[in-house]
Formats: structure tokens, C-alpha cells, sequence
């Protein structure tokens, strides 16, 4: 009996989660598509399936047909059209609900950590959700909806070494979206070692970067827009992006001193 405890006290503690999902799967079912965007991320997905290849040059627009598309989202679309080929409609609304339902799992497993009763938790959860409800569409953002939070509930989870280690594998920007920090070639990444942290000087060189960026797009402006209102709220724009870097760079110096 005693051995049973520690069963009994585990499934305790994800009843309340599992029951939140649950409820959070049925509303999501019940949603309509509303999204016109899902037919072009479907087509996307439908696309690379036929072609076995990454959708890279618009072929669908009539005016623009050869223009560069960006691919950040290939997998997602890939995903939904797998879905969609599966079971029609029916296959993209259940995995919209089940995307959304694991993000209501992990919110209530944050919610209800180190034992908050269910009372204090469940409005919070119910309020995230609500929150978040504006991006329970059909496409590919709906994975970052449930992985974001599955990714804090792990980091909670985790040892702090663990999770120290774990952040600090993805330094700013060198594993963003696959690109690499400003002035560093492929060869350069593949050869820092992958027990260095490099977030202070990645921190560094990226708000250089997105500084130099700013006041270019500035100077284009006022080069190519005469009218002085626009001008001063492009720089009123600037000055704010230009303390938003700075608190983002002082953050990471922080945490790389720290550690």
C-alpha cells in the first residue's frame, strides 16, 4: 500500500491538468474555421508533399508568380496538409484542438504548480487561454501556442544545471529561425565550442546589428519620404527599439556574468 502513495499522489497532481485539456480539446472542436489564410497554408503543404521539396518561390499569385517566399513555416504547413489529406476538415479541426489542448495541458501545469489549490489555478488557466484565444486559427502558429509552454514547463521541471544547460545550448540568434549572429559564417558557428556560452557577445553583436538596421531604414525614410511627420514617428519608433536592445543586451550580459 504504502508504494501505491507516491502513484496516487502523481495522478492527483495531473487530474487537474488533464481535465483542464480535456475541456479546453471539446470547446476547440466545436470552433469554426475562420481563417481564409488556411487554404494558402494548405495548398503550401499540399505543395511540398507533390514536389518533395521546400515551397521557396511564390506559385500561386497571378501578379507576383517567381517571387521569394520565406519558409519558416514548412513544417507546420507540412503537418496540416498531412492532416487535411488524412481526414479532410475533420483531420485540420482535430489537430487544431489537440495543439490547443496541449497548450491547456502545460498552462495548467504551470498554474497549478507546488500545490496552488484548483480554485486559484483555474482562473488563471481559463484567463491564458482566453488570452491566447485570437491565435486559435488554422496554421502552423498554433505549434508555437503549445510549445511554448511545454518548453517553461520543462525548464521548470528540470534541475537548475539542467535548465541553465539547456537554454544556454541556443545562444541569441545562432538558433533562431537558422540563422546565425551578425558577421559570423557557418564555418565560425561550427567551430565555437559547444561548452563556451557565448550569449553576452551574441547579445552584443545583435543589438549592433539591430541598431545599424534601424537607423538604415531611418536614413531610407527621410531620403525617400519627405514628409516630416512620418520622419518623427520613425524616429519616435527607432529611439523606443533603441531601449528595448539595450534592455535585451544588458539582460543577457546578466545572465552570462551570473553563470
Amino acid at each position: 500500500m504504502p508504494r501505491s502513495r507516491p502513484a496516487i499522489r502523481a495522478f492527483s497532481a495531473a487530474a487537474f491538468p488533464i481535465a483542464f485539456a480535456s475541456a479546453v480539446f471539446i470547446a476547440a472542436v466545436g470552433l469554426p474555421s475562420t481563417d481564409s489564410d488556411t487554404y494558402w497554408q494548405l495548398a503550401s503543404g499540399r505543395w511540398m508533399l507533390d514536389h518533395g521539396e521546400l515551397l521557396r518561390r511564390d506559385v500561386f499569385s497571378a501578379t507576383i508568380t517567381g517571387a521569394p517566399l520565406g519558409i519558416g513555416e514548412w513544417l507546420g504547413q507540412l503537418v496540416f496538409a498531412a492532416a487535411f489529406a488524412a481526414g479532410g476538415w475533420a483531420g485540420v479541426v482535430v489537430l487544431r484542438s489537440l495543439l490547443v489542448a496541449i497548450a491547456g495541458f502545460f498552462v495548467a501545469r504551470l498554474a497549478h504548480r507546488g500545490g496552488i489549490p484548483w480554485w486559484i489555478s483555474l482562473p488563471l488557466s481559463v484567463g491564458a487561454l482566453l488570452v491566447s484565444r485570437i491565435t486559435w486559427t488554422d496554421r502552423p502558429q498554433l505549434f508555437t501556442l503549445a510549445l511554448v509552454p511545454a518548453l517553461l514547463d520543462l525548464l521548470l521541471t528540470l534541475p537548475g544545471g539542467w535548465s541553465r544547460r539547456l537554454v544556454t545550448r541556443f545562444p541569441v540568434a545562432r538558433h533562431m529561425a537558422g540563422r546565425f549572429v551578425a558577421g559570423e559564417t557557418p564555418e565560425d558557428a561550427r567551430r565555437a565550442r559547444p561548452d563556451h556560452l557565448h550569449i553576452g557577445e551574441d547579445a552584443d553583436r545583435l543589438g549592433g546589428l539591430l541598431r545599424e538596421r534601424t537607423g538604415e531604414r531611418h536614413r531610407r525614410h527621410r531620403a525617400h519620404q519627405g514628409e516630416r511627420r512620418d520622419a518623427d514617428a520613425l524616429a519616435m519608433l527607432g529611439k523606443h527599439g533603441d531601449g528595448l536592445v539595450n534592455l535585451l543586451v544588458h539582460a543577457a550580459r546578466r545572465v552570462h556574468v551570473r553563470d
